[in-house]
């Protein structure tokens, strides 16, 4: 015959040290359901990252129709658009032996977008140089220079970015494209307010002031494998 323990009325009941352990379970199933539900499809994290709601994308509409926006790129996803490019299996283990080479400093994307289809950003870096010579030299002193009109303000500490590598031409789609490394680590305070400063004087639209909440940054979510 079974303990009465086991019995109430017509109910189960589990001892003491099993009902202990399935508490135990659930809380850590409903902590990994929390963690699973931070975890977005490819496609649904370039979404994500693209929506201003989330807090990783920043503009401002300037002078002479410019939009300027920096985007913020969290390491999964540096991590994924880099395994792709290379060809390497997109798989977590790929993921996880990669993701540790973009884990230092943070990186952001640049765009200055004409919002004036008669406005062409060439005709802005460029000036009254025609010849080829002449806009060659232009265009070398803008991926020079550049690093020293960006500026990434935390915790009371000015940065320059260590890498900026332009990734289209000012003609293409009437927008241009900027990667950018600074050396230096997201906050982990949530209330820690990151400035991101442009002293553009390529394309003459001045000084842009844009910013960021460290918690917005440091909770993005993870790809989903």
């Amino acid at each position: 015959m079974l303990p009465q323990r086991f019995y109430i009325g017509l109910g189960f009941q589990f001892p003491a040290c099993v009902r202990y352990w399935s508490y135990l379970l659930l809380l850590c199933g409903l902590f990994l359901t929390g963690c699973h539900s931070r975890q977005l499809s490819p496609t649904a994290y370039e979404t994500y990252l693209s929506n201003p709601d989330h807090g990783l994308m920043q503009s401002r509409d300037v002078i002479h129709k410019i939009r300027i926006a920096v985007q913020y790129l969290p390491v999964p996803y540096l991590t994924y658009k880099e395994m792709k490019k290379t060809g390497l299996p997109l798989t977590l283990p790929s993921y996880d032996s990669l993701k540790t080479a973009y884990q230092e400093g943070a990186t952001f994307q640049l765009t200055l977008e004409s919002l004036d289809p008669k406005l062409d950003l060439e005709g802005l870096l460029y000036g009254k140089a025609t010849e080829v010579a002449e806009k060659s030299a232009i265009m070398a002193t803008m991926d020079t220079e550049l690093v020293n009109q960006l500026t990434l303000e935390v915790a009371g500490k000015s940065y320059h970015p260590a890498l900026c590598i332009r990734e289209s031409m000012p003609g293409m789609n009437r927008k241009v494209h900027f990667l950018m490394v600074f050396p230096v680590d997201i906050p982990k305070a949530a209330d820690e307010k990151l400035t991101f400063v442009l002293d553009d004087s390529f394309f003459q639209t001045g000084r842009t002031t844009l910013y960021f909440q460290a918690k917005d940054l440091t909770t993005a979510p993870d790809i989903q494998w």
